[in-house]
């Protein structure tokens, strides 16, 4: 299955953490999302081979960073929560 565009994983992150009290451990927020979007385990493991940075992070992490970034951006989630915890604002 191919990963969801960043539209769909940012409002699934929002629904997620709505239905949560406002707040979830990343760890939470990504099993919930790949649940979610039934993701497979290979969906999971993808990684991207090049130069960059964050080359050893999953595909699937690094589309999760970035759609959090972009929330935090738009106001959307608070920037400052405890490390590890997404939090609505």
């Amino acid at each position: 299955m191919a990963l969801p565009g960043d539209k769909e994983i940012q409002n699934a992150i929002l629904v997620f953490l709505a239905q949560n009290d406002g707040s979830a451990s990343v760890h939470e927020i990504a099993d919930g999302l790949a649940n979610h979007f039934r993701l497979t385990k290979a969906d999971l493991a993808a990684r991207r081979h090049h130069l960059r940075r964050e080359a050893g992070e999953s595909v699937w992490r690094q589309k999760l960073r970035r759609a959090r970034g972009h929330l935090v951006k738009m106001g959307a989630l608070a920037p400052s929560a405890k490390y590890g915890t997404w939090k609505l604002p």
